[in-house]
């Protein structure tokens, strides 16, 4: 049996209640260890990719210069294509507010007026506060993305439909989290991101010129366990009231023993949870972490079956909804030596996916 504390903190009082309970106790230390190996490797793939795309940003700023602006769309272009799932979140945010800007200069660069605002505009949306630099574009550029920011700022908000499956999905927009199925948006570009442990995270750049709903169906990446944790991005919480985070977890779990107690604390009581092949205990809420621990290890008979009734009619009392800082996660944080970036690139496509028309007006993506 082992024990995974949710915060990465092992403790000897885990393995000795497991051993007096007479199961035999799996180290948590072990598995931490391989999290943060995997996650190393992640982390060199990461900045690897990134490196790539702050190649594709100095080969673009070296064709404006040159005043050579459709081969420089189409490097920046290529660059979105090939990395947008890499930049859609927190981490990298900045630099995608890099890439959207130099394709508004490149437009601009065309006499394209309309392109030129629409990702001036998208810029403003992924960071706010940001604006080019003065005096090294000059003030005819720094007064067209004031004008696009300004007109970001004043546009009617519409509202957005967003969901993902599977249903435990993480969604971003613009580079921030939502919780929501439906948030408030401006008319016009933005980048929406969808992952989910043990699927390949999507990123879509969508034109809402007019309210849609978006449903993004999130592959498999073909990572299990261990893999799997270490390759999720920053925005997605493993989270056992979701069954994908529940499977990602049981996987890694499962190479270390038949059964696991999944154990969190909220800064006032202690959770625990047993988790089995088949099935589950029930959520034992304690003031200590032994008491939580020992309640749901008592759920195990000697034969590794469940005591109590079976998960299928059994209530589970779900975690409070709420968003963990970043500085808990300690899967992500494990051996990433200073730097920020997401864990994981893949599901390089970019595009509006198919559309279809809904006979209330609203108007559908769905990617597959």
């Amino acid at each position: 049996m082992l024990v995974w504390p949710e915060d990465g903190h092992a403790s000897a009082v885990d393995v000795q209640i497991v051993t007096e309970a007479g199961f035999e106790a799996a180290h948590f230390g072990a598995q931490a260890e391989r999290i943060a190996t995997a996650r190393a490797r992640v982390r060199t793939e990461t900045k690897t990719q990134l490196e790539g795309v702050r190649d594709d940003l100095a080969r673009a700023q070296a064709l404006y210069l040159e005043q050579d602006y459709a081969q420089m769309d189409r490097v920046l272009a290529e660059a979105e294509a090939r990395a947008l799932p890499l930049l859609a979140v927190p981490s990298a945010c900045e630099t995608l507010w890099e890439l959207e800007f130099r394709r508004g200069l490149a437009a601009r660069g065309r006499a394209d007026a309309d392109a030129a605002q629409a990702r001036f505009r998208l810029a403003a949306a992924l960071v706010p506060q940001r604006r080019p630099e003065l005096g090294y574009y000059g003030p005819d550029v720094a007064q067209a993305f004031a004008e696009a920011a300004q007109a970001e700022r004043a546009s009617v908000k519409t509202p957005l439909g967003f969901s993902v499956m599977p249903a435990d999905g993480t969604r971003v927009v613009d580079c921030r989290p939502v919780d929501a199925r439906e948030v408030e948006v401006s008319m016009g570009l933005h980048v929406l991101w969808a992952g989910a442990p043990g699927h390949r995270p999507e990123a879509r750049i969508v034109d809402l010129s007019r309210t849609q709903t978006l449903r993004v169906v999130l592959p498999a990446d073909g990572l299990r366990g261990v893999d799997a944790i270490a390759a999720l991005p920053e925005v997605v919480e493993l989270e056992l009231s979701g069954p994908s985070s529940r499977a990602v977890l049981w996987q890694a779990a499962r190479a270390e023993a038949d059964a696991m107690v999944w154990l969190s604390h909220d800064g006032q009581t202690w959770r625990a949870q047993l988790h089995l092949e088949r099935g589950r205990g029930k959520v034992h809420v304690a003031s200590t972490r032994a008491e939580a621990i020992t309640a749901a290890v008592s759920e195990l008979d000697a034969d590794g079956t469940l005591r109590m009734l079976s998960p299928s009619v059994q209530p589970t009392p779900a975690p409070a909804p709420t968003r963990k800082p970043l500085v808990r996660r300690w899967w992500f944080w494990a051996a990433t030596g200073g730097v920020v970036a997401t864990a994981v690139a893949v599901g390089l496509a970019v595009g509006l996916g198919r559309r279809a028309s809904s006979g209330s007006g609203r108007q559908t993506i769905t990617v597959e």
